[in-house]
């Protein structure tokens, strides 16, 4: 288990909060991170441009399509089998 203090436990939970937002829009959390992270203390205050679906189109190299690929297959594979269960509910 791992210990830590109220004031570290309040770190990690904002950067799960950025890590689990960033998750659905496919981007390569490293690249994003890293980004982000750098532009902030960079100094910029636009913070509109770094959420992750702003982030994400505005830097398409780091969007990993193998990712929307593979969602767009399950969404299609879902959609066959409730047509299929559908179908049967009828007979």
């Amino acid at each position: 288990m791992l210990r830590t203090s109220p004031f570290h436990a309040a770190i990690l939970s904002r950067l799960y909060t950025i890590t689990a937002s960033a998750h659905p829009h496919d981007g390569d959390l490293w690249a994003y991170l890293d980004d982000v992270l750098r532009k902030l203390a960079g100094g910029q205050t636009d913070l509109e441009s770094l959420l992750p679906d702003a982030w994400a189109k505005a830097n398409p190299q780091n969007v990993r399509t193998y990712r929307q690929q593979e969602s767009l297959a399950r969404a299609s594979k879902t959609k066959a089998r409730r047509a299929r269960r559908r179908k049967l509910s009828r007979r």
